[in-house]
């Protein structure tokens, strides 16, 4: 009876074995499948929320960015800034620069599109992705707010109130504002080095 017991228990291990991996395997390609059939619409709508980061940050028709080189600039030693562009106008007039930036939050990373002028000054801010308190650190990628609308207009030196600068902190999310000045800075300091 003992024997018995065993050559069952031990067959119907390996028969539950293979139907979990058989489950696995159909859910497995099931992701797959579904991943692929996402995986350009979400691509698409990147490319579009950063582009539209673009043109808030670099107003005008017609512009054009050109990559430079990563070589060519200092980048912080968190090396935040993962793409800095020189922007020119529709007549090729240089008009600014254009940083994609990704830091870290109050409670996470934050991506960030700058906007300089040749001046160095903030023409604006685009956040296209966080992980912000609602309400709180999330205002900073409300363009309505204004703590994104006191940014514009500001240059080199660039600080919150608290840490002796001119740029008022979104009430009770400081960490947050504070990233994003320094990280402006960040991309100031960056077009300096040019």
């Amino acid at each position: 009876m003992a024997d018995t017991a065993k050559k069952s228990g031990g067959g119907q291990i390996i028969k539950l074995a293979l139907v979990l991996l058989a489950v696995a395997a159909v859910i497995a390609l099931v992701l797959g499948v579904v991943n692929e059939i996402t995986k350009g619409p979400i691509e698409d709508y990147l490319n579009n929320k950063r582009d539209e980061a673009y043109a808030m940050v670099m107003p005008g028709e017609g512009n054009n960015y050109e990559e430079l080189d990563a070589g060519s600039y200092t980048n912080d030693a968190s090396n935040t800034i993962t793409k800095l562009s020189k922007a020119t106008d529709a007549s090729g007039n240089e008009i600014g620069y254009v940083a994609e930036t990704t830091f870290s939050g109050a409670q996470g990373m934050i991506t960030m599109v700058v906007g300089l002028d040749n001046d160095l000054v903030c023409t604006g801010i685009g956040i296209t992705e966080h992980s912000e308190t609602s309400g709180l650190g999330a205002k900073a990628s409300d363009p309505t707010d204004p703590f994104p609308q006191s940014l514009p207009g500001n240059g080199d030196g660039l600080k919150l109130s608290k840490d002796g600068g001119t740029i008022a902190a979104i009430s009770g999310a400081t960490l947050t504002s504070r990233a994003v000045v320094t990280e402006i800075q960040t991309v100031i300091d960056a077009v300096k080095s040019l």
